[in-house]
Order: C-alpha cells, then structure tokens, then sequence
C-alpha cells in the first residue's frame, strides 16, 4: 500500500477497507478547488492512478448533466411527461415525468424485465422497450423515494432523441472532451482494472465479465478513475458555465426526496445527498458486476473524493469519501476567498440603502454585482431580470420578483416585493398597514 502524499490520512483508511472488505485492489484521490491533494492505493499489485475502474451508478450523475443541459436550453422543461419525446412507450411509461425521473421519483420499476443482469451484452434501444415489466409502475409518481436504472434508461434514450446521436458521443462531445476526462469512457481503455467474484468461504476470486449495457448504460456504464471523478466532482460544485449554469449545479444538490425518515439520505437531480450532522455532502455510489465506485463533494470547502474497488463486495466507497472529506475539512479548514472591490451594475447601485416594510428597517446593499436584502434575520440575493426588475435566488424569496416602481422624477418610490411594498420614508402611507 502507497499513500501518494507522504503520512495522510487517506492512505491508513484505504488499507484498512481494502483488508477488511478483501477488495482486490482499492484506489482514492481527494480534492480540492480542482487540485488533488491526496491519493492512495492498496492491492497485489497495487493500482497505479491512471487504471480505469467501473463507476456504475456514478454514471447516472452524467446522464443528469445532458438532462439539464437540455432543459437549460429549452429543449424540454423537467416537467415534460417522456411521451412528449419519446413515441412508442406504454402509458405508464410515457406519463412519467423527466424531473422525476431524475429524482427516483417517478414510480417506475427498478430494472427493465426479463434476466437483465444475466444478458450478455445488455439490450439495445428497441429491446429496452421489449424488456419493460409489467407493471412499469410500481408505486404511484411522487408517492416516495424509489431507486430505478430504468428510470435512467430511459433518460439516456430522451437524450438520444433530442440530441439526435448515440449516448457514448453525447457524453465524449458535451463532457468527456470539453472537461478533459480523458481516463473516462464507454468501454474500458487499457490500463483497467479486472473485475472480480469473491469466494464467500475462501480467499479466492472468479472473474467477472465487463458487459456493455447498451441501452441501459445510462444507469451504470461508464469507466473512470479517481482522479478523473475528483475533476468531475469539481465540475458539478463549479461548473464551467458554458457547459452548465451554476445555479442548475446549485439544483442538482437540492433535496427533492428525502429517503429515510431520519434524514440521513435524501435525493437531488441526479445525485444522492448524505446529511451528517449539519453538514450536507452530495455524490453517487456505484456498483457493477466486479466493481464498485464512491464519489462525494462536500460543498462551501471545495472538497471532493472518489474511490474505486474492483471486486462486488460488502465495502461503503462512499463512506470512505464521505469520512475523507469530513476528516479534510475539520484537519485543514478551507482558506477564505480574498475580498476585492467589485463593480456595481447602475440598476443597482440607485436602489442602495436603507428602505423600510410596514415601519421596519430592511437594507440593500450590492455584493459581488448582485442586490442583496438584509431584514436582520435573513439575507436574500436578487439578480436582474429586466428594465425595473430583479428575481430572487434564495430559498424565501426564490424566484419572485422585485419590481421598481418609480415616482414622478424618476427616482426609485416603491419597491413591490411579492405585494409586499418596500418605502425610503417609513411614514410613507404605502408602506404602512
């Protein structure tokens, strides 16, 4: 077993999973604000950084990201039922919604029919349709949290459609190539790691077959490693914009279904979402025949960790990635971005100062180009949305607008917030009850 950087932590937890879960061979990179600041392998022999894995699961954070893109784009709305897009599907399929899809929300099955897991390659798109059990819904939509590949299947088509190409060149045009992933593919690249059947009694492996998933492989296909996840983890905390807003990331880690009643687990666009104590994390495990996968980001500290194992085994890479953020931010706490003086759009700048609410005091005040209402209890950011108009971003006020009403010289009189009218004067009549 090598630890990469010398005495980190990372090393001791990966050797100590690696024996304890008899995984063949294990490997881990953590991250953060894009740098890898640690690695660590353990295995006979012990993987080198560049040896592909299975990722699984962590494949359906991808096929989310060409989703979103598509709605972003106006291309579909997550509220489209699939049968918008996609002709040909029974009912209770073509009624499922692509929002809840993406949640694991829709109700649909967890697999495709027939013996899947057993087929050797998986089906292909008009097969997938042939495989559809019956029922194809199995809990009604939005009843509660249900985990589906099917459900990404069939996303994986719905992008197929509108993109008008196959998955695997979506993926490699739109994220692979742009993001510089280039340990990362459809079908495993030389140097990958074997994929292995432990023996229940005996320290003895089988191998196990690397099937292409075909229609499916938007559930579960992909190859990667852990460096290339650290770098797709920094993606989906500090997206590039020109390949996914910031506030569609921003999205994905917010909870759509919370899985469990203690709220340990919960479920965003795409990711899964892991509460410890008051700290949140976001990522994917991921789990195929002789191979498993963690990925987790824990947002505010930049930080990201990936794990990769090559035996289907009783293991928690997630919990590996979960425990080596954690550990990362309480060891060495993220340093605080500098501040710098930042322009003030005009819009802005005439609405800065003191306004008042039924008598109370509210400030507006400009940071970092956009308008922000503190009440003393809460802070809300507004952006511009037009001539005399803002739209709120965060939870309380998200996505309603400010309108400025202006008097007789110009000047801002009135700001109506939802209704509720905001004055410069607090004996203003239209600011009073």
């Amino acid at each position: 077993m090598a630890a990469r950087v010398s005495g980190h932590p990372l090393g001791a937890r990966v050797a100590a999973l690696q024996r304890s879960a008899r995984l063949p061979q294990l490997t881990a990179a953590l991250a953060r604000d894009g740098e890898v600041v640690a690695e660590a392998a353990a295995g006979v022999p012990e993987p080198a950084p560049d040896v592909q894995f299975r990722i699984g699961s962590i494949t359906k954070t991808f096929t989310a990201v060409l989703v979103l893109q598509l709605r972003d784009e106006g291309r579909l709305a997550l509220e489209d039922p699939l049968g918008r897009h996609l002709p040909g599907l029974p009912a209770a399929v073509a009624d499922a919604r692509a929002g809840d899809l993406l949640a694991h929300v829709s109700g649909l099955a967890r697999e495709p029919g027939g013996d899947f897991w057993e087929a050797v390659p998986g089906p292909d798109a008009q097969g997938l349709l042939g495989l559809l059990p019956d029922p194809a819904r199995v809990l009604p939509a939005g009843s509660r949290w249900h985990y589906s590949n099917l459900a990404y299947a069939l996303l994986g088509r719905l992008v197929e459609e509108l993109r008008g190409a196959d998955l695997p060149t979506v993926l490699r045009e739109r994220l692979l190539g742009p993001l510089g992933l280039e340990r990362t593919s459809w079908l495993p690249e030389p140097p990958h790691a074997q994929g292995w059947r432990l023996h229940p009694f005996a320290d003895l492996v089988e191998p196990e077959p690397h099937a292409d998933t075909a229609a499916m492989g938007a559930a579960g296909q992909l190859w990667s490693t852990p460096r290339d996840l650290c770098r797709w983890g920094a993606f989906l905390l500090d997206p590039d914009p020109a390949l996914l807003a910031p506030a569609t990331a921003a999205q994905m880690r917010r909870p759509v279904v919370v899985v469990d009643d203690a709220w340990t687990q919960a479920h965003g666009l795409g990711l899964q979402l892991v509460r410890r104590g008051e700290r949140v994390l976001a990522g994917h495990g991921g789990s195929m025949p002789g191979f498993l996968a963690g990925l987790v980001v824990l947002p505010g500290e930049g930080l990201v960790a990936a794990a990769c194992a090559n035996a289907w085994q009783v293991a928690d890479p997630v919990g590996l990635c979960v425990d080596a953020v954690l550990d990362e931010a309480g060891r060495a706490p993220r340093r605080p971005r500098a501040w710098a003086p930042s322009p003030v759009p005009d819009a802005v700048r005439e609405l800065l100062g003191e306004w008042y609410y039924r008598g109370a005091p509210v400030r507006l005040v400009c940071r970092e180009g956009l308008l922000v209402l503190d009440s003393g209890r809460r802070r809300e950011r507004f952006e511009p949305a037009g001539p005399d108009l803002f739209r709120g971003l965060d939870a309380w006020q998200g996505g309603e607008p400010l309108r400025v009403r202006r008097g007789d010289d110009g000047r801002p009189a009135v700001l109506d917030l939802a209704t509720w009218l905001l004055v410069r004067d607090p004996e203003d009549p239209r600011g009073l009850p």
